[in-house]
């Protein structure tokens, strides 16, 4: 499923900015899909692939 930018930084407790940061920080972070070739072109995140990248840091965190 699909999730537009303001519905992951409302899952993530993120600000437009702070998830801006953290996609050019963090390389493993799923990246947007876009519909279009335009900048202003809406981008959607794959719910799947945050929910993965989440379960990950657990992971990490677990680790430590």
């Amino acid at each position: 499923m699909l999730k537009t930018k303001n519905e992951i930084c409302a899952l993530l407790s993120l600000t437009p900015d702070g998830l801006n940061k953290l996609i050019q920080k963090d390389k493993k972070f799923p990246r947007p899909i876009k519909f279009g070739t335009s900048r202003q072109s809406h981008a959607y995140f794959d719910l799947q692939e945050v929910i993965e990248w989440v379960e990950s840091k657990k992971a990490e965190r677990e680790e430590v």
